[in-house]
């Protein structure tokens, strides 16, 4: 399990890794978002919380990204709750 300290450090650059031109880049970054969804998402989301609530300190594309991935997180957990999935 990933430590949430270490989650929110990272985040900033996986981030940054999701908006790359690069396909492999990117690709990884996808790739390590899918499998920290998976293996922890509440840390995933608390990184993402502290990432959005430090917005001054993020680059407005970033705190957007954050903010879109976060909802997508919020909205899947609750069809797999409802069983829509």
């Amino acid at each position: 399990m990933v430590e949430s300290a270490t989650m929110s450090g990272q985040i900033g650059a996986l981030l940054e890794n999701l908006k790359s031109s690069d396909n492999a880049t990117r690709s990884q970054a996808e790739a390590q978002l899918t499998q920290t969804r998976q293996s922890s998402a509440r840390d995933l989301y608390q990184a993402f919380m502290q990432h959005i609530s430090l917005a001054q300190v993020a680059d407005a594309q970033s705190t957007a990204m954050a903010c879109l991935l976060l909802k997508k997180l919020f909205l899947d957990e609750r069809k797999s709750e409802e069983g829509l999935e």
